[in-house]
């Protein structure tokens, strides 16, 4: 249903300001969008695929949003339907964010371009684009790797990249959140590219790899839990605290930063526009006997 609403948002927001842009500045093309399929689906595609890069960031960057995209990453067994297994305010986040946004890039760009685009064209290229995505994801989530080798891999994500996200190496945390396009990773500096197989443990791990006991074990901790853990979360004062491993029955939450990837010897491409990442990490580590901040969360 978030997707619907997300399809619905993105052809709204992109037909009506594509219409106003246009009026507004003109149009570089003489002709109508409808004479340029190929181009606006690029441009679409693009767009979309920037949108979901950010949205699936932010729910591991901001500490309030990570508690509920935890859900996904706690999965210890990928297979295709571990793409279902998200709590709904994750999928609300994230559709209506991409839905929001994309539509507001969109109807710009393609205002300037073309300007008013059909609703019958926007709707066609985001349902089929998210088709896609629903047909896409089977090996991404599955043990099945499969690599495209270094120099695709810096084009496009691969199922065996998206694995790696899924890991509980330290190397492998908050890298490769790609939906179909790695530039985006590799111009923000979260870019892995494996230089051969790796064996992988998926789920939930602390800063030293190691797995945490299931916290969303039952369908009610599941729904429940991300709610109690992000309030945790927006109480405390300082905006540096971190989801970090399981006391007793709770996840409890303590200050610290992720330990960051890149001190380690690992094939992480350099960020084209790095200095430009708002959530660029720092190079000040805190030892991970220090802080022992849940696999994926935020990182400073």
């Amino acid at each position: 249903a978030s997707s619907l609403l997300a399809i619905a948002s993105a052809t709204t927001i992109g037909t009506r300001v594509s219409a106003l842009v246009g009026a507004t500045f003109g149009q570089i093309a003489s002709e109508p969008a409808v004479s340029h399929p190929l181009l606006v689906a690029t441009l679409f595609f693009l767009t979309t695929d920037f949108c979901l890069y950010w949205s699936h960031r932010l729910t591991h960057d901001w500490t309030f949003l990570w508690p509920f995209h935890a859900t996904h990453h706690s999965a210890e067994v990928m297979t295709p339907i571990t793409v279902l297994r998200r709590h709904p305010v994750d999928n609300m986040f994230c559709d209506f964010f991409t839905g929001i946004v994309t539509g507001l890039f969109l109807g710009v760009i393609l205002g300037l371009s073309f300007g008013a685009v059909p609703v019958t064209m926007l709707a066609g290229l985001n349902v089929a684009f998210y088709v896609f995505c629903l047909f896409g994801a089977n090996l991404r989530h599955s043990h099945i790797w499969l690599s495209y080798g270094p120099f695709a891999e810096h084009l496009l994500i691969s199922p065996a990249q998206h694995q790696i996200h899924h890991s509980c190496d330290p190397r492998h945390h908050n890298l490769n959140y790609g939906q179909f396009l790695a530039i985006w990773d590799w111009m923000f500096g979260t870019l892995y590219i494996p230089r051969e197989r790796e064996e992988l443990t998926f789920g939930l791990a602390d800063a030293k790899g190691d797995r945490v006991a299931q916290p969303h074990g039952s369908l009610v901790r599941f729904m429940v839990e991300p709610f109690r853990a992000s309030a945790r979360v927006l109480r405390r004062k300082r905006p540096a605290m971190r989801l970090a491993v399981r006391s007793g029955d709770e996840l409890s939450v303590i200050p610290g930063r992720q330990l960051e990837p890149a001190v380690l010897p690992v094939a992480r491409a350099p960020g084209l526009l790095r200095g430009l990442d708002p959530f660029a990490r720092g190079s000040n580590e805190i030892p991970p006997d220090e802080a022992r901040p849940i696999h994926g969360g935020p990182a400073e």
